[in-house]
């Protein structure tokens, strides 16, 4: 019976009354009671079960996932042990054949040294048997020095005579004998040149014939098909296409050879090779080919092998100014009267010939032109060159539109034009006769070092005038420049030829290789690129690997090496990551940490090597969810893992939606689909808005940063589908991750290949003194001299490092007048005691107070390496403390203040001569050997020692050494050698004024004993404290260990250790060169806006020197860029917008936003180009609807522009004009590495790492994070009045509640706020960033909080007359805390951990920030400015003090009044 039932009548008797006794009201109401409690009890019991049934369902289910995961990472390492197996067995094979490769070249070594030792002790006998000393003692006795010397003198003179005289006959005998031969010669080629003509006329004739009959034919088969007519008009058109087009070029070039002939101009190009210093005749001289090639039969010059030949070429004929040249390429009936061309100074000599082979416009080499070093000129090969095309492959002048020598240019393979100088001959241009000099050394060594014959490029002149215009637009000034460049410059440009050239090819090298990289290459080093059967082979081409018809489906489903994670690292892993939040799904919702930068973040943080690094470091990272726009209309989302293979994804997305690609092809026949193999060489994947294709299949997802960095934070990763026919080959070729780390490793002994000096005046072998003669002190002004020093004198002294080499060299006290003048020659150490950088300091003294008046520096070694001598006049500067480091150049100051419209007087200048020698002395240490383990014989180091050593290397590098320190560190250096971060201190220990050391510290650099030095530390080596030549290429040695990722992290570092750099032409500015123009990805761009940077913040007075390095190592690179087009309309783009930002100051605020409007409506931006600060972003446009100048003091812009992508989002950006933005910039590269760190540890703080980038002095870009909003406008959503509103501390929370709505939401932007806002404490207070108001705070909608505006840092706060107004460590306000609320420990646990973790690398950041110091930012133009950095970082304290110490921070941040004072000032002021 249902409970209903009791409340109604019985169905049987409906009439008749129910009379219930008051008893059954109780039995029935406690009936109801028991049914209804019996009921509540059956559902909650029903609950239980369906609970605990899904529990058991849910787990069980997750026994299954867990045991499948294990099976299938049992079978992937497995597999992985295998491999690995077979590449240990194939490594050990390979270090065998190099074994014995090795002991082989030993043994040749030996047996050739042994050769010329024997050689060498001849040559000293034969000098010894006929030497003066020994005929002048067997005839008259033994001689005074005085009569020795007297003797030897005189047999010296008479020897010169009888030389001069011997000169002098053979001279004449040579000229009348080449006069003779070249008559001879003359009419021997005119005959052949006739007879060739002769011949070419018949085979005209022939072809003519041949031409005729074949119409004849064809008109024949036309009669009987169509009729008269049709003959007619065929005939009348086969004429047309056949006769009139080539007729009409033959006649261009005829008139423009007559035109040429008559006016006898020539054409100056804009190259940089003719502008030699060498002198030829005044004449323009033009030889053919073959001019005097057989007048003698002897060597030729510079011991090279030319090419000889008794009967000319076809372009064998002299050409002459004022000679006719009308015979055309097809109609050779004029004939040629060539005059005999005007005797050159060197026309006496043997007349050599070199090939040459030439490259035309469509990439075909032509052989068979030689030239002549003696009596060429560009002018005349340009002539020769013209004249061969002309007649063997007119086709291609026609195609380059070439038609005469005027339009023509040569360059080399990195775009260097050759001028057109008809004065300077091809032997004073080096491009030419280095090559010459290579060949004849080559073959008299008899090594193959490979082709040296010089390869010219042909080009039309348009071409030379389009690239010099890019250039003078991204170099200001650069045809000054250019024109008014000094000898060091020009030997710049000369050396980079050959180098940038060697670079090209290596870049054509790879790109013909193909290698790509290897899935975990990055995290691996792979001696060979050899793949299993099972995987793509690393020479297929990309577009083969996407067509093939093999599926990556088929092959193993993890990478070939796959990254070992321990058990460790996972509950490591799992510890950091886990808070426990309430609602959460499960205990483990915190996402696990993964490598941001999809590289081994642990190894290069560490300083390792990151192809080395053992893969337990690496921790794997979770699931990505990937969304692919098939079109507007079709989106399909599936999930797969984050080290899920390129080529198994795009295999999977083919395989799951064929049929919808197939639904979006227009033309598609109904019923028929596409195969995959088509549909994989039809369509490339790309990342939606961004210009990055995956279109190398080996590599993981996680190698690509924006792919990584959206798996962390649990975002969606957008791709779509693009036709592979509308996109070029070169992008597609510029988004492969190219595996040339060890091909570039092995390039560098040839591209930086040290030239071998044949030269017996080397510095080592020389123990002469150095000598210096001075001459006079001019504009010296007597007045200020002390009323008791009647006298002056000038003290010399030589410096390395700042320690004297040899003693100080003195001239004698004069009276005091004016301009005194000495002139009298000091002596100085001897020269092999002189090292690679050292300097010359010129004091000038009163006397006898000994006080110094002024002093100079002045570089002992020029810039190829041979001592400075000569006259030199240098500007003193004018106080007592000299700089024997930091100043190596000349007082200019009283340029810069005339600059300024101030008079200024002209400083005291010293003259002095150092003596001239002849040969030149060149720099060169001593061969060095490996040191023998036995030869050392160290004191035993004792355990007090031992404590001291281990402090003096544990010492940051603001902390110099004593002597006494020094002194300990070099006498136990050998026991350094098992310390790597020791060789910094070694070095600066090394006693500079003995040789033996210095020898002994190169050999320990260079032994295999020595503990190589990890990379990161190595960039110690290159700031201003290491001047050596040789220890900074040792530096540069191990960075070539770097990896390309790595290398651009450090890049404004590097490129401000060019300033310290002993010259121009340095190793480090060719590594720099190498590596970039080899990188394919942002490197390029980066290094072209760093350099701009630079020569725009120097000032051109006082830093001359540095402009001029800079503006040349621009030159180069910008001449060895292939993208330099595409820099080209970047740079456009940032003149058009910096003139906008320029423009907009100077109008009034009502006014500004339609300035702007009428401004952006006319520029004409290009069609296409890559935004400043990241190249990943394309635009084709600019929004000029959503654009706006932001209300601030520098009135920025706020830029939308146009994606590139039609189905990318707009890309939002500010220009900046009147910050320097130099300082946010390296700011932000510190937070980066920071983050990097963290990772690497296991540390997610999900970091915000916006992009910046300066371009100029005082203006730059800045990228625009999506989604967030700063403090400042969070806070005034609240609708309340300022004060009230800074003070809120519900406002944020409330916000973060309305912007994620659901539970899950919300913890997840908890999460995420907890893990960005430690690290934003971190960081802030270690950098000390100032001025952390609520506008410079800024928070995204997931919950990420990231600072910004930079413009103060190292300590450096706001203040308010003279007060302090920010007191707090770093911003937490009770707002914030507020956020965290349950999670505090934890917070406060990251906080601590994150601190730590900088502090273990505290000397990374203090030697990143000493190498910027000679940037002159405002607040880091001094190594005092850096104390801040050092005091933060608390090194003196133990990690468990200063986790402690951060936790107090916390509190007193939170506690602090002052950060919410001026959140409410700001909202005031705003």
């Amino acid at each position: 019976m249902e409970s209903g039932d009791l409340d109604q009548p019985s169905s049987s008797s409906p009439s008749s009354p129910i009379v219930i006794d008051i008893n059954d009201k109780q039995v029935y109401k406690v009936a109801v009671d028991r049914k209804l409690n019996a009921i509540k009890r059956f559902d909650e019991l029903d609950k239980n079960i369906f609970k605990l049934y899904n529990a058991v369902k849910g787990d069980n289910t997750k026994r299954q996932l867990e045991l499948s995961e294990i099976e299938k990472k049992q079978r992937e390492y497995g597999s992985a042990i295998e491999i690995s197996e077979k590449s240990m067995d194939s490594m050990s094979l390979y270090y065998v054949n190099e074994k014995v490769d090795l002991i082989m070249m030993i043994e040749e070594e030996t047996k050739r040294q042994s050769v010329l030792q024997d050689q060498l002790s001849e040559v000293a006998y034969n000098i010894n048997a006929v030497s003066p000393r020994n005929i002048s003692s067997s005839v008259n006795g033994p001689l005074t020095s005085h009569q020795l010397l007297t003797e030897i003198r005189d047999l010296q003179l008479e020897i010169e005579k009888v030389e001069l005289e011997y000169q002098q006959l053979q001279s004449t005998w040579d000229s009348k004998r080449s006069l003779l031969n070249h008559l001879i010669q003359e009419k021997s080629d005119h005959i052949l040149s006739l007879n060739k003509k002769l011949e070419e006329k018949e085979k005209n004739r022939k072809n003519l014939k041949d031409l005729e009959s074949i119409i004849d034919g064809l008109l024949i088969k036309d009669n009987k098909k169509g009729g008269s007519s049709v003959e007619t008009k065929d005939k009348d058109k086969d004429q047309v296409s056949s006769g009139y087009s080539i007729d009409s070029f033959i006649n261009s070039i005829e008139k423009e050879k007559e035109k040429d002939n008559k006016s006898c101009s020539s054409n100056s190009g804009s190259g940089i090779i003719g502008n030699g210093s060498g002198s030829g005749s005044g004449s323009s001289i033009g030889i053919g080919a073959t001019a005097a090639a057989t007048a003698n039969n002897g060597s030729g010059t510079g011991g090279s092998t030319p090419t000889r030949s008794n009967t000319p070429p076809v372009v064998g004929r002299a050409l002459t100014r004022g000679t006719a040249t009308s015979a055309s390429a097809l109609n050779l009936n004029a004939s040629l009267t060539i005059p005999p061309p005007p005797m050159s100074p060197d026309a006496s000599k043997t007349i050599n010939q070199y090939p040459l082979t030439i490259k035309t416009q469509s990439n075909t080499f032509i052989s068979g032109i030689t030239y002549t070093l003696e009596l060429d000129t560009i002018s005349t090969l340009k002539q020769r060159i013209y004249d061969y095309l002309l007649i063997e492959s007119p086709s291609s002048l026609w195609n380059m539109e070439i038609s005469s020598p005027h339009n023509l240019s040569l360059k080399t393979l990195s775009n260097t034009f050759f001028a057109s100088d008809s004065k300077v001959y091809l032997k004073y241009i080096l491009y030419f006769s280095d090559r010459v000099k290579k060949t004849g050394s080559n073959n008299n060594n008899n090594q193959d070092d490979g082709n040296d014959q010089p390869i010219i490029y042909v080009v039309n002149s348009l071409e030379e005038t389009e690239f010099t215009s890019k250039l003078s637009q991204m170099i200001d000034g650069y045809l000054d420049f250019y024109q008014n460049a000094n000898q060091e410059s020009v030997y710049f440009r000369t050396k980079m030829i050959t180098f940038l050239d060697n670079i090209q090819k290596e870049r054509n090298r790879l790109d013909d290789t193909k290698c790509l990289r290897n899935p975990q290459s990055r995290f691996m080093r792979v001696k060979s690129m050899a793949f299993s059967s099972s995987t793509t082979p690393s020479s297929s081409p990309p577009n083969q690997s996407l067509s093939s018809s093999s599926s990556f489906l088929n092959r193993p489903s993890s990478p070939v090496f796959l990254p070992l994670i321990s058990k460790s690292s996972e509950i490591n892993n799992n510890n950091n990551n886990h808070l426990g939040l309430s609602g959460s799904t499960s205990p483990s919702s915190w996402k696990s940490c993964s490598p941001s930068r999809g590289s081994p973040i642990a190894g290069f943080i560490n300083g390792k090597d990151p192809q080395q690094q053992p893969q337990q470091q690496l921790v794997v990272g979770q699931n990505c969810t990937i969304r692919v726009f098939i079109t507007k209309d079709i989106i399909k989302t599936f999930v797969c893992h984050v080290q899920t293979l390129v080529g198994e994804l795009i295999d999977n997305l083919f395989i799951k939606f064929s049929k919808f690609i197939n639904m979006s092809e227009k033309n598609q026949d109904k019923g028929k689909l596409m195969p995959m193999a088509e549909m994989k060489s039809k369509y490339v994947v790309k990342i939606r808005g961004l210009e990055i294709y995956l279109v190398n299949p080996t590599i993981p997802l996680s190698s690509i940063d924006f792919i990584n960095t959206k798996s962390r934070r649990q975002k969606k990763v957008d791709l779509i589908l693009i036709d592979k026919s509308t996109i070029s080959k070169e992008i597609l070729d510029s988004s492969i991750n190219f595996n040339h780390f060890d091909v570039i490793k092995n390039m560098n002994s040839k591209i930086d290949k040290e030239e071998k000096v044949n030269n017996l005046s080397l510095s080592y072998m020389i123990n002469k003194p150095f000598k210096l003669r001075l001459g006079s002190l001019k504009n010296f002004d007597t007045r200020t001299s002390p009323s008791k020093d009647k006298s002056i004198y000038v003290a010399c002294q030589v410096y390395q490092c700042g320690i004297k080499i040899g003693e100080e060299f003195c001239t004698a006290p004069i009276v005091l007048v004016t301009n005194p003048s000495w002139l009298k020659w000091m002596e100085g150490p001897a020269y092999n005691h002189i090292p690679s950088n050292a300097i010359l300091c010129i004091q000038v003294r009163y006397h006898p107070s000994n006080t110094t008046v002024g002093w100079v520096n002045f570089k002992m070694w020029d810039y190829r390496g041979r001592i400075n001598s000569g006259f030199h006049q240098l500007c003193l500067w004018m106080d007592d403390t000299p700089d024997h480091i930091g100043t190596l150049y000349e007082n200019k100051q009283h340029l810069l203040s005339s600059s300024d419209g101030n008079e200024a007087n002209e400083p005291p200048a010293i003259s002095f001569e150092i003596e001239l020698s002849s040969p030149a002395i060149i720099y060169q240490h001593e061969k060095l050997e490996e040191i023998p383990e036995d030869s050392f014989e160290d004191e035993e180091l004792s355990f007090s020692e031992m404590q001291r050593l281990t402090s003096i290397i544990e010492k940051d590098p603001l902390t110099g050494l004593t002597v006494e320190e020094r002194e300990l560190c070099w006498k136990h250096r050998h026991y350094c050698k098992f310390i790597p971060r020791s060789t910094s201190k070694v070095i600066l220990s090394v006693p500079w004024n003995n040789p033996d050391s210095i020898k002994e510290l190169y050999q320990l650099l260079h032994s295999k004993s020595w503990s190589p030095l990890e990379p990161v530390d190595t960039l110690e080596l290159l700031s201003s404290k290491f001047l050596d030549r040789d220890i900074r290429k040792f530096a540069i040695t191990t960075l070539q260990r770097m990896n390309d990722e790595e290398l651009g992290l450090y890049l404004p570092q590097l490129v401000q250790a060019l300033k310290h750099e002993p010259n121009h032409y340095s190793s480090l500015a060719k590594f720099l060169l190498r590596r970039v123009q080899l990188n394919r990805q942002q490197m390029p761009y980066q290094f072209f806006w760093y350099l701009k940077v630079e020569i725009s913040n120097l000032n051109v007075h006082l830093h001359s020197q540095w402009i001029e390095r800079y503006q040349l190592i621009l030159e180069a690179f910008l001449r060895g860029n292939p993208k330099i087009s595409e820099l080209s309309k970047q740079y456009d783009m940032y003149l058009k917008l910096k003139s906008v930002a320029l423009g907009v100051k100077n109008v009034t605020n009502n006014k500004r936003k339609d300035y702007l409007l009428s401004q952006f409506s006319t520029i004409k931006f290009p069609n296409d180009f890559n935004l400043l600060f990241n190249q990943e972003y394309k635009a084709k446009g600019i929004d000029i609807e959503s654009c706006k100048v932001k209300e601030s003091k520098t009135l920025p812009l706020w830029l939308s522009f146009y994606n590139y992508d039609p189905m990318g989002d707009n890309i939002l950006a500010i220009f900046k004009c009147g910050d320097d933005l130099r300082q946010d910039q390296l700011t932000l590269q510190m937070i980066d590495l920071m983050d990097r760190m963290w990772l690497a540890e296991g540390i997610d703080l999900q970091t915000i790492s916006y992009r910046c980038v300066a371009t100029g002095l005082n203006e730059g870009m800045i990228e625009v994070v999506g989604e967030s909003k700063t403090i400042a406008d969070i806070q005034k959503l609240t609708g309340k009045n300022a004060a009230v509103a800074a003070f809120s501390e519900t406002a944020i929370a409330s916000w973060l509640k309305q912007v994620n709505p659901s539970e899950f939401e919300y913890n997840s932007a908890v999460e995420n706020f907890v893990r960005s806002c430690a690290g934003c404490c971190v960081y802030t207070f270690i950098l000390g960033i100032g001025d952390r108001h609520n506008d410079n705070i800024m928070l995204t909608k997931a919950g990420h909080l990231f600072h910004i505006d930079f413009g103060r840092f190292l300590g450096n706060v706001q203040t308010w007359q003279g007060i302090k107004r920010e007191r707090a460590p770093f911003v937490f306000p009770p707002s914030f805390n507020l956020i965290i609320g349950e999670h505090y420990k934890h917070f406060e646990e990251l906080c601590g951990r994150a601190y730590n973790i900088i502090r273990k690398k505290a000397h990374i950041f203090l030697n990143l920030f000493l190498m910027m110091v000679s940037t002159g930012m405002p607040e880091l133009n001094h190594q005092d400015d850096i104390l801040y950095l050092r005091d933060s970082l608390a090194l003196e304290l133990t990690s468990d003090q200063a986790y402690e110490k951060f936790s107090q921070m916390i509190e007193q941040s939170l506690g602090s009044k002052t950060t919410g004072v001026n959140f409410a000032v700001h909202l005031l002021a705003n």
